[in-house]
């Protein structure tokens, strides 16, 4: 059975897909400086600055949750043209983060259409795209697995070449897979989906040797980091991955057939973030509609090769959970188009079996997908990117909040921090925000008074003002002082040390006021013994009943 097609003009089809891409703006914007922003945020704006301003070259990127195994440095550098332009500004990260995840749109329209065939299904793929809950949180977090919302769609569309045994989906494979892996090592899997295809297809396969050569050239130029860094540092990644996957440590839900649960609850999840968004109940009984509409339309000679692949598409990731040992949102990001592709195939089908009220089944469940999405984003958009942070609340609105009560109670007049962090110990977050908004806007710095920060993210940054020539972890007559401890949200840090550094300070420092800032809490005092953060005499304090 055709579905219902529609035909447009060129310039109403460009005011569509305009439209469409507007609504996707104003959804990605909406509470735009309610970012989350902690430590791998501050890490990777450093890093891009680095290489900036000291022309460093990365080879290694962000760490993986793999310990010893790094993914690739290009998020970085993908970072370098908004740290540049925008002076250092988060604000100019998220703003290129949200181009980035807006071009899907009409590469989503494109794709679907060489799919599909079908004009209506692509425009109701891109509107679910738009407004997608999912799509709006992966826009919004600044984190490498991000710009995969852009490479996923790409490796997808090489299968559905592959699938259709042409040889374009090996030049595009050849490039979008090793993007894909230098912003997320995780998907490095799709190799063995890649190799399976070549031995069922690889007679029909026919090569020519440009567009081979040019392919090959860029796999080889993403991948030559990881080579080097396996070179450089004695094959740490390998080996890391290796006991990765043959160590005895159990996946984290248990048994395969736990496992293979543990995928379901996360499409589920992702057709609630994606299609859903009322009832999560609702959702799960969907996604079963959604497999069985697909398994149904097998039957269907000229409907089998695509079902059969969104069935693929969607359940790629059953690879990673056979070896998950760690759970999160993520590992099914691919799957989210997948699914947004099968919904939209799903309504225009209901359209063309109910052609008299073909208009009223697309605005209900057009209407539906708004609602359940606009209910979400409003909800929790506010909370930052609640799908991926790890602590709750770790906003830069409300991080700002405390840099302008600080200087502003200090009587803008030098002073001296320090800060409970997760991970511990590190000031990174809080060196970058001083360094990027303190400084430009009240023009000098804080004193640090707290752990030595050698060799941690942020360290050469430059605390206090140039009058007063203080150094980061020096503070010339700090008696008599002001000195603010910032405590960050709790998640994450173990109460006795996150009690322990208040019972530090009233060894060297009088409590004047506590003031809260959403989760965070800041403490102002006054220094009244002059002593520096020495890890034994803090280790003593905190181990104090």
């Amino acid at each position: 059975m055709n579905l219902f097609d529609i035909s447009v003009s060129k310039k109403s089809h460009i005011l569509l897909i305009s439209a469409i891409f507007l609504l996707g703006l104003l959804f990605r914007i909406s509470y735009f400086d309610h970012i989350t922003f902690g430590y791998d945020q501050a890490r990777d704006i450093f890093m891009a600055k680095d290489i900036v301003q000291q022309d460093h070259v990365k080879i290694l990127g962000p760490a993986t949750q793999i310990s010893g195994l790094n993914t690739g440095s290009l998020y970085w550098y993908l970072l370098v043209p908004a740290i540049y332009l925008g002076g250092g500004s988060v604000y100019a990260v998220k703003i290129f983060m949200i181009l980035l995840n807006l071009l899907c749109i009409p590469l989503l329209y494109y794709i679907t259409k060489k799919i599909t065939k079908n004009s209506l299904i692509s425009y109701v793929s891109i509107f679910i795209f738009a407004v997608s809950f999912d799509a709006v949180q992966y826009a919004r977090w600044l984190a490498n697995p991000t710009p995969n919302i852009f490479g996923s769609l790409l490796l997808f569309y090489s299968f559905w070449l592959l699938f259709n045994k042409k040889t374009k989906g090996i030049y595009l494979f050849l490039v979008a897979w090793p993007f894909a892996v230098q912003m997320e090592f995780f998907f490095t899997y799709f190799i063995f989906y890649f190799i399976i295809f070549l031995l069922l297809y690889r007679k029909e396969f026919k090569f020519q040797k440009k567009p081979l050569f040019i392919s090959s050239f860029i796999s080889m130029l993403f991948l030559s980091t990881f080579v080097l860094a396996e070179l450089k540092y004695k094959f740490r990644g390998f080996l890391s991955l290796f006991r990765f996957i043959f160590s005895s440590e159990k996946p984290v839900h248990g048994n395969i057939f736990n496992q293979f649960l543990s995928l379901l609850s996360e499409l589920i999840s992702t057709v609630y973030f994606n299609i859903g968004g009322i009832n999560h109940l609702l959702s799960g009984v969907f996604f079963i509609g959604l497999i069985l509409f697909l398994i149904i339309r097998l039957r269907q000679a000229k409907q089998r090769n695509i079902s059969l692949f969104l069935i693929f598409w969607i359940f790629t990731p059953i690879i990673l959970y056979a070896f998950e040992k760690i759970s999160v949102h993520y590992l099914v990001l691919g799957s989210l188009y997948g699914i947004i592709l099968s919904t939209a195939i799903c309504i225009v089908y209901f359209m063309t079996k109910f052609k008299s009220i073909r208009n009223i089944i697309l605005l209900l469940c057009c209407l539906f997908i708004f609602v359940g999405n606009f209910i979400l984003n409003n909800n929790y958009s506010k909370k930052g990117e609640v799908l991926f942070s790890v602590q709750d609340d770790m906003l830069l609105n409300k991080q700002i909040e405390v840099l302008n009560w600080i200087y502003k109670e200090s009587g803008y007049k030098l002073f001296a921090i320090n800060t409970v962090t997760n991970p511990l110990y590190m000031n990174t977050v809080w060196a970058y925000l001083f360094d990027w908004y303190g400084r430009q806007k009240y023009g000098y710095m804080p004193a640090w008074y707290g752990y030595p920060q050698d060799g941690v993210l942020g360290y050469d940054v430059k605390m206090g003002s140039i009058k007063y020539q203080i150094q980061y972890g020096a503070m010339n007559n700090p008696k008599g002082k002001l000195l603010f401890l910032i405590k960050e949200p709790s998640t994450g840090i173990p109460d006795i040390y996150y009690q322990g550094y208040s019972r530090y300070e009233d060894t060297r420092s009088k409590l004047i006021e506590t003031k809260k800032f959403g989760n965070f809490i800041v403490e102002k005092r006054l220094i009244v013994n002059e002593k520096n953060f020495l890890i034994e005499d803090f280790t003593k304090t905190v181990m104090k009943k």
